[in-house]
């Protein structure tokens, strides 16, 4: 039980790192503009990574965006 869910954290870990250092632009902005920080406009639209696995399956992306909706 407790490896499984060690291997879900670890590859939601990693998948936030790479994303992160592929292009850490575009991550800053999917995680603001998914949160609702960003205002939608088409200009920043077109950073907003779309092609990354980030929607359901990785945890840390959906946890920096319910910080960021709860706390903005």
């Amino acid at each position: 039980m407790q490896s499984s869910v060690m291997r879900l954290l670890g590859r939601s870990l990693m998948r936030v790192v790479v994303a992160m250092v592929k292009s850490p632009a575009g991550f800053m902005t999917s995680i603001l503009y998914c949160s609702g920080v960003l205002p939608r406009d088409p200009h920043l639209e077109r950073l907003v990574r779309d092609d990354v696995p980030f929607y359901g399956e990785n945890f840390f992306f959906d946890f920096f965006v319910v910080f960021l909706k709860f706390f903005w």
